[in-house]
């Protein structure tokens, strides 16, 4: 590879003062590092993430390192925006900064896209909590057409920015927008789309990324009702989505959104409203046998359709004792 920047590499920065080394280390040594350009966002972080970057890329001036600061927080979202609106690169790659990546994750990648002559390549994961480590796995189906159906059938695996590498273009080609403000779920917002519209995708066997799962302020870990209202947002934004540029086969796929948004108001009981979830997409209750949701999962939905709201969260709550 030449010198050209082939990769650009999206960081964004906040609130991250005790991961954000090992992130940027596992960046800057990658393998194929010299050919990349790392775009770091700076969201306003009020800690000292910054602080302890800026020492750390002392350590690296052979390589293409920029920051770019925002003026006011704007939100992972619109930080990410940032990145791609300022990357050169043929392709683009984000990394969330409390997590980190394996030495050759860039490079393997790469070469997949070039050997593959792919529009996006995606990696396996590894999910790391304190005291474990979980590998994600997943094998992608061969037909374009059922690429949706794999977001339905492995959420946690496709709906992922940070494990795939994506070709700049389809951002600009097909006019892919970010949810400018939301916190949940934007990255099923952008990467639906951008899936759905590449030409190819192809998975390098191996897991190559490290999901934190040890950072108290993961958004995952602090949802308010206000979350569940930035997934009904996705929901119906991928609804609208597909309904306008399909022609009624994925309706499995729809369903699946509409009743995964409304399980919010069973799984989490500081979201619990009775009446927020009898007027959230009425219209998918009848197909809970019908979309691939987890066992226990329709259970609990079915039991609410029905009324039983206090034994679906008696239930629920039992898993967690």
């Amino acid at each position: 590879m030449n010198n050209d920047y082939k990769i650009s590499v999206i960081i964004p920065v906040y609130g991250v003062e005790k991961y954000i080394q090992r992130c940027l280390i596992s960046c800057f040594s990658n393998t194929i590092a010299r050919n990349c350009e790392f775009i770091i966002v700076n969201d306003c972080t009020k800690d000292d993430s910054m602080h302890i970057a800026e020492k750390i890329i002392l350590d690296y001036p052979f390589l293409s390192i920029t920051i770019i600061n925002h003026e006011i927080n704007k939100g992972l979202a619109a930080a990410r925006l940032t990145g791609v609106e300022n990357a050169n690169g043929e392709y683009v790659l984000f990394v969330d900064s409390d997590d980190w990546i394996e030495s050759n994750m860039i490079e393997m990648l790469y070469e997949n896209t070039k050997k593959e002559d792919s529009d996006i390549a995606v990696c396996d994961y590894v999910k790391n909590f304190k005291s474990k480590s979980k590998t994600v796995r997943f094998k992608l189906p061969t037909e374009k057409r059922l690429i949706p159906y794999a977001f339905i059938k492995k959420p946690g695996y496709m709906n992922f920015f940070c494990t795939k590498l994506i070709k700049k273009n389809l951002f600009l080609d097909y006019k892919i927008e970010f949810p400018i403000g939301i916190s949940l779920c934007e990255d099923l917002f952008v990467v639906f789309k951008l899936c759905f519209f590449a030409r190819k995708i192809t998975r390098v066997k191996k897991a190559l990324y490290h999901y934190n799962q040890a950072n108290p302020g993961a958004i995952t870990k602090n949802y308010t009702k206000n979350s569940f209202y930035e997934r009904l947002f996705v929901t119906e934004n991928i609804v609208k989505f597909l309904n306008k540029n399909t022609q009624g086969e994925y309706a499995k796929v729809i369903n699946f959104y509409k009743l995964y948004t409304k399980l919010m108001l069973i799984l989490f009981p500081n979201l619990r409203d009775e009446k927020l979830y009898k007027n959230t997409f009425r219209e998918a209750d009848k197909y809970v046998w019908k979309v691939p949701l987890r066992f226990d999962h329709k259970i609990l939905v079915w039991l609410c359709n029905k009324g039983h709201f206090s034994i679906a969260y008696f239930l629920q709550d039992l898993k967690k004792r």
